[in-house]
């Protein structure tokens, strides 16, 4: 019985503290979205943060990144990142962030995408999770 108490007790610290641990979506080219904490998610290439961190939604479709972040720090606005919509093509290594939706949809329609993206929120498992379920 203590056993069995002691090893549920160990697995449930385990389980949350790998539900905790930040993680990475790679997006091609060097450019990736980061998660900072629950919720909150930002463009990053290299070692600098694009835009955000904040709720993110975002779409990937050839090559062509699009979303939309909003940067949520008002205690330090220095360290937000552009809040607005994003576009980054991968492939070209070249990168639009703070847009506004008139001048987002523009520069997707200079990449090829003639259809608004319908945006989602990132969704990724840390690997630890990831090892579980194989």
């Amino acid at each position: 019985m203590r056993k069995t108490l002691r090893f549920t007790l160990v697995l449930s610290l385990l389980l949350l503290s790998g539900g905790c641990v930040d993680y990475k979506i790679p997006l091609g080219g060097g450019y990736e979205i980061t998660r900072f904490n629950s919720g909150t998610y930002g463009l990053v290439y290299g070692d600098d943060i694009l835009s955000g961190p904040g709720p993110m939604m975002y779409s990937s479709v050839d090559g062509i990144v699009a979303g939309y972040v909003d940067c949520e720090d008002e205690a330090a606005p220095s360290a937000c990142g552009n809040s607005g919509y994003f576009v980054v093509n991968t492939i070209l290594r070249e990168h639009h962030t703070g847009l506004s939706v008139k001048y987002w949809e523009l520069s997707l329609r200079e990449y090829g995408v003639n259809a608004v993206p319908i945006l989602k929120r990132p969704q990724g498992h840390h690997a630890w999770f990831t090892f579980l379920q194989k």
